[in-house]
Protein backbone atom coordinates (compact mmCIF):
# COMPACT_ATOMS: atom_id res chain seq x y z
CA UNK A 1 0.00 0.00 0.00
CA UNK A 2 2.62 2.38 0.85
CA UNK A 3 4.75 1.52 -2.31
CA UNK A 4 1.32 2.19 -4.27
CA UNK A 5 1.21 5.70 -2.52
CA UNK A 6 4.72 6.98 -3.04
CA UNK A 7 4.13 5.91 -6.72
CA UNK A 8 0.89 8.17 -6.65
CA UNK A 9 2.76 11.32 -5.15
CA UNK A 10 5.41 10.79 -7.94
CA UNK A 11 2.82 10.98 -10.50
CA UNK A 12 1.55 13.94 -8.89
CA UNK A 13 5.28 15.76 -8.67
CA UNK A 14 5.73 14.82 -12.42
CA UNK A 15 2.24 16.77 -13.48
CA UNK A 16 3.64 19.39 -11.59
CA UNK A 17 6.67 20.08 -13.94
CA UNK A 18 8.83 20.83 -10.47
CA UNK A 19 11.99 22.36 -12.04
CA UNK A 20 15.23 24.23 -10.79
CA UNK A 21 13.35 27.54 -12.62
CA UNK A 22 10.33 27.36 -10.56
CA UNK A 23 11.90 27.24 -7.32
CA UNK A 24 13.91 30.08 -5.58
CA UNK A 25 17.81 29.34 -5.47
CA UNK A 26 20.05 29.23 -2.94
CA UNK A 27 20.80 33.07 -2.73
CA UNK A 28 17.09 34.51 -2.97
CA UNK A 29 16.47 32.03 0.81
CA UNK A 30 19.56 33.36 1.87
CA UNK A 31 18.68 36.95 1.24
CA UNK A 32 14.83 36.28 2.46
CA UNK A 33 16.36 35.17 5.65
CA UNK A 34 18.58 37.82 6.19
CA UNK A 35 15.82 40.45 5.27
CA UNK A 36 13.24 38.68 7.93
CA UNK A 37 16.05 39.06 10.73
CA UNK A 38 16.76 42.59 10.10
CA UNK A 39 13.55 43.90 9.58
CA UNK A 40 12.81 42.30 13.05
CA UNK A 41 15.86 43.80 14.25
CA UNK A 42 15.15 47.14 13.36
CA UNK A 43 11.55 47.11 14.58
CA UNK A 44 13.15 46.24 17.94
CA UNK A 45 15.40 48.95 18.13
CA UNK A 46 12.48 51.71 17.28
CA UNK A 47 10.27 50.30 19.21
CA UNK A 48 13.10 51.11 22.02
CA UNK A 49 13.68 54.50 21.26
CA UNK A 50 9.71 55.72 20.85
CA UNK A 51 9.25 54.58 24.62
CA UNK A 52 11.07 57.28 26.00
CA UNK A 53 12.52 60.58 24.04
CA UNK A 54 13.88 62.21 27.07
CA UNK A 55 15.53 61.20 30.56
CA UNK A 56 16.83 64.47 31.80
CA UNK A 57 16.49 65.66 35.05
CA UNK A 58 17.51 69.37 34.58
CA UNK A 59 16.92 71.28 31.61
CA UNK A 60 16.80 69.32 28.20
CA UNK A 61 19.75 70.12 25.65
CA UNK A 62 17.96 69.36 23.06
CA UNK A 63 13.79 70.56 23.89
CA UNK A 64 13.20 67.19 25.34
CA UNK A 65 14.48 64.49 22.41
CA UNK A 66 17.63 64.06 23.80
CA UNK A 67 17.48 60.31 23.03
CA UNK A 68 17.07 60.53 19.92
CA UNK A 69 19.62 58.60 17.57
CA UNK A 70 20.99 58.59 13.63
CA UNK A 71 20.42 62.76 13.48
CA UNK A 72 22.69 65.52 12.43
CA UNK A 73 22.29 68.47 14.53
CA UNK A 74 23.27 71.89 14.42
CA UNK A 75 25.27 73.82 17.69
CA UNK A 76 24.66 77.35 18.13
CA UNK A 77 27.69 79.36 19.25
CA UNK A 78 26.99 82.88 21.12
CA UNK A 79 29.64 84.65 23.17
CA UNK A 80 29.75 88.47 24.36
CA UNK A 81 29.92 90.69 21.75
CA UNK A 82 30.55 88.40 18.87
CA UNK A 83 28.25 87.24 16.16
CA UNK A 84 26.72 83.63 16.42
CA UNK A 85 28.13 80.88 14.63
CA UNK A 86 27.35 77.46 13.99
CA UNK A 87 28.46 74.05 14.25
CA UNK A 88 27.23 70.98 12.39
CA UNK A 89 27.69 67.55 14.11
CA UNK A 90 26.15 63.85 13.94
CA UNK A 91 25.47 60.99 16.05
CA UNK A 92 24.58 57.54 15.55
CA UNK A 93 24.52 56.47 19.18
CA UNK A 94 21.87 58.60 21.00
CA UNK A 95 22.53 62.43 21.26
CA UNK A 96 22.88 62.65 24.90
CA UNK A 97 26.00 60.14 24.74
CA UNK A 98 27.64 62.91 22.31
CA UNK A 99 26.02 65.86 24.39
CA UNK A 100 28.23 64.43 26.96
CA UNK A 101 31.24 64.43 24.45
CA UNK A 102 30.63 67.84 23.90
CA UNK A 103 30.47 68.73 27.84
CA UNK A 104 33.99 67.11 28.23
CA UNK A 105 35.89 68.74 25.52
CA UNK A 106 34.54 72.32 25.75
CA UNK A 107 35.46 72.20 29.64
CA UNK A 108 38.41 69.97 29.90
CA UNK A 109 41.69 71.41 28.59
CA UNK A 110 43.37 68.57 27.11
CA UNK A 111 40.80 67.87 25.06
CA UNK A 112 40.34 71.18 23.26
CA UNK A 113 41.23 70.05 19.71
CA UNK A 114 39.20 67.48 19.86
CA UNK A 115 36.17 68.80 17.72
CA UNK A 116 36.25 71.88 15.84
CA UNK A 117 33.43 73.00 18.33
CA UNK A 118 35.58 72.74 21.18
CA UNK A 119 38.23 74.12 19.66
CA UNK A 120 36.63 77.45 18.89
CA UNK A 121 34.90 77.22 22.59
CA UNK A 122 38.20 77.31 23.95
CA UNK A 123 39.53 79.89 21.60
CA UNK A 124 36.56 82.45 22.63
CA UNK A 125 37.35 81.52 26.35
CA UNK A 126 41.39 82.61 25.99
CA UNK A 127 39.73 85.71 24.55
CA UNK A 128 37.69 86.46 27.94
CA UNK A 129 34.43 85.93 26.24
CA UNK A 130 31.66 83.43 27.74
CA UNK A 131 30.57 80.86 25.13
CA UNK A 132 27.20 79.24 25.40
CA UNK A 133 25.97 76.34 22.97
CA UNK A 134 22.43 75.27 21.96
CA UNK A 135 21.77 72.43 20.04
CA UNK A 136 18.31 71.57 17.90
CA UNK A 137 18.43 68.81 15.07
CA UNK A 138 18.66 69.71 11.25
CA UNK A 139 17.94 66.31 10.05
CA UNK A 140 16.99 62.37 10.57
CA UNK A 141 18.78 59.89 8.00
CA UNK A 142 19.78 56.47 8.74
CA UNK A 143 23.47 55.45 9.05
CA UNK A 144 25.40 52.89 7.59
CA UNK A 145 24.15 49.26 7.34
CA UNK A 146 25.31 46.76 4.69
CA UNK A 147 22.06 46.12 3.08
CA UNK A 148 22.01 50.04 2.31
CA UNK A 149 25.45 50.25 0.98
CA UNK A 150 25.83 54.11 1.73
CA UNK A 151 25.69 56.16 5.24
CA UNK A 152 23.16 58.66 4.42
CA UNK A 153 23.99 60.13 7.51
CA UNK A 154 27.46 61.39 6.93
CA UNK A 155 26.15 62.53 3.30
CA UNK A 156 23.54 64.61 5.19
CA UNK A 157 26.08 66.23 7.56
CA UNK A 158 28.80 66.83 4.81
CA UNK A 159 25.54 68.72 2.55
CA UNK A 160 24.37 71.23 5.54
CA UNK A 161 28.08 71.97 5.83
CA UNK A 162 28.49 72.56 2.01
CA UNK A 163 25.02 74.75 1.95
CA UNK A 164 25.46 76.20 5.30
CA UNK A 165 27.25 80.26 4.92
CA UNK A 166 31.02 80.09 5.37
CA UNK A 167 30.94 83.30 7.37
CA UNK A 168 28.98 81.39 10.16
CA UNK A 169 29.86 77.62 10.32
CA UNK A 170 32.75 76.90 12.43
CA UNK A 171 33.00 73.14 10.38
CA UNK A 172 36.43 72.81 8.26
CA UNK A 173 35.39 72.45 4.58
CA UNK A 174 38.05 69.63 5.22
CA UNK A 175 35.46 67.43 6.98
CA UNK A 176 33.63 67.00 3.68
CA UNK A 177 36.32 64.73 2.57
CA UNK A 178 36.11 62.44 5.57
CA UNK A 179 35.55 59.29 5.71
CA UNK A 180 32.52 57.33 7.06
CA UNK A 181 33.20 56.10 11.02
CA UNK A 182 30.04 54.34 10.84
CA UNK A 183 31.32 51.16 8.43
CA UNK A 184 34.10 49.96 10.49
CA UNK A 185 31.74 48.80 13.09
CA UNK A 186 30.37 46.07 10.06
CA UNK A 187 34.11 44.59 9.43
CA UNK A 188 34.66 41.42 9.87
CA UNK A 189 37.49 41.52 11.93
CA UNK A 190 34.51 43.33 15.05
CA UNK A 191 33.01 40.14 15.04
Amino acid sequence: RDAQESRGLGDVYKRQNISYSTLPNMGQIIAGHNKKLLQEFYESKKEKTIERMCNCRGPCPLQGKCLTRDIVYEGNISADAIDDKQYIGLTSTTFKERFGNHKKDCNTPKYSQSTTLSSYVWQLKREGKNPTVSYSIKKHSKSFTPEIGNCYLCISEKLLILKADSSKIVNKRSEIMSKCRHKTKYLLQNF
